[in-house]
C-alpha cells in the first residue's frame, strides 16, 4: 500500500516550489483532458494507482482519488454495497468522476459522495469538505477553490444483494455496449448536452457521424465520442471537434460546450 500522507507532503513541496509556482506550471486532475502534441510545460500530478487506498467502515468508505472505478465497484461489489454499479466501466479514477460528476443513466456521484479531501493550490494546504461545502451538476462539482487536487473522498453506499448488484452492473455494460464504443482508443464524451436535445443526436443529424481527421473519427456507433484508429494526434482531434462545433452550429444554430479540454496548446482549451 502506498503512503498517502508521503505523497500529499510531496505534492505540497511541489506547491512550495518557486519556480513551479511563479510560472504557474502545475495542472491539475488530468481527466478529460488532451494532451498537445508537443507535450505540456509543467508538472502534471497523476495520482491514479498511488493515492487509492480504501477503508471501510459499515456503509461509508474513505477512498483514495487514485483508484480505478471498476477496480473500486469490484472491492464494493465483494462486501455486498451497492451505489457504484454505474461507475464499474467507466476507465477512469475517483478525483476525475468526482471533478465531472460521472454518471450514467439516472445515477451519478453526486449520490454517493459525502465529504471529500482536497489540496488546495493557492493556500498550500489539506483541506476536508462537507456535503455542505460544495454542489454538484452536469458534469461538474463547484467548491469554491479556484486550483486544487482530489485527494480522497468519503461515499456512502447502501446495502444489497451480491446477485442483484452483479445483474444492475452487468445491465449497464449491456446499455453501454449496445450504444457506445467499447474496447477502442476513445477520451470519452466530447460534449456536453445541451438542453434541446442530446450531443450525440446533433452531431449525426448535422451529417458530422463517420467524419475524420487523420486517424481520428466521429464514432459511427455513438456521435458523440471521437476514436483513435491508429495515430491519431491531438491536433487531429481538435481540429475535428472544431469542424462538429461548426456542422452543428450551421445545421441548428447550437453551440456545442465542450466536456473535455485540451492543455499544452499554444493556449488552453
Amino acid at each position: 500500500m502506498y503512503n498517502q500522507e508521503l505523497i500529499w507532503r510531496e505534492i505540497k513541496k511541489c506547491h512550495l516550489d518557486e519556480e513551479i509556482r511563479r510560472n504557474e506550471l502545475m495542472k491539475y486532475h488530468t481527466s478529460w483532458k488532451i494532451g498537445g502534441d508537443e507535450g505540456i510545460r509543467g508538472l502534471v500530478v497523476k495520482v491514479a494507482r498511488t493515492i487509492d487506498k480504501i477503508e471501510y467502515s459499515d456503509k461509508m468508505i474513505k477512498v483514495g482519488a487514485g483508484i480505478l472505478l471498476p477496480t473500486l465497484t469490484k472491492s464494493t461489489f465483494k462486501k455486498s454495497l451497492s451505489g457504484l454499479e454505474f461507475a464499474a466501466h467507466i476507465p477512469g479514477t475517483l478525483g476525475g468522476a468526482i471533478i465531472n460528476n460521472a454518471s450514467f443513466g439516472t445515477e451519478s456521484m453526486a449520490d454517493i459522495v459525502s465529504e471529500i479531501t482536497l489540496f488546495d493550490y493557492y493556500q498550500g494546504n489539506i483541506k476536508k469538505l462537507n456535503k455542505n461545502q460544495f454542489t454538484f451538476h452536469y458534469r461538474g462539482i463547484e467548491i469554491g477553490i479556484k486550483k486544487y487536487i482530489i485527494l480522497g473522498a468519503c461515499l456512502i453506499l447502501i446495502s444489497g444483494d451480491q446477485d442483484e448488484i452483479f445483474l444492475k452492473i452487468k445491465k449497464y455494460y449491456e446499455q453501454r455496449r449496445i450504444t457506445q464504443p467499447i474496447n477502442v482508443l476513445t477520451a470519452g464524451c466530447i460534449f456536453k448536452n445541451p438542453p434541446e436535445r442530446s450531443a450525440g443526436y446533433l452531431i449525426e443529424k448535422s451529417g458530422a457521424k463517420g467524419l475524420a481527421v487523420g486517424d481520428a473519427q466521429v464514432s459511427e456507433k455513438h456521435a458523440n465520442f471521437i476514436v483513435n484508429r491508429g495515430a491519431a494526434t491531438a491536433s487531429d482531434i481538435l481540429q475535428l471537434i472544431e469542424k462538429i462545433e461548426n456542422m452543428v452550429e450551421e445545421t441548428f444554430g447550437i453551440k456545442l460546450e465542450r466536456e473535455i479540454n485540451f492543455i499544452g496548446f499554444n493556449q488552453d482549451y
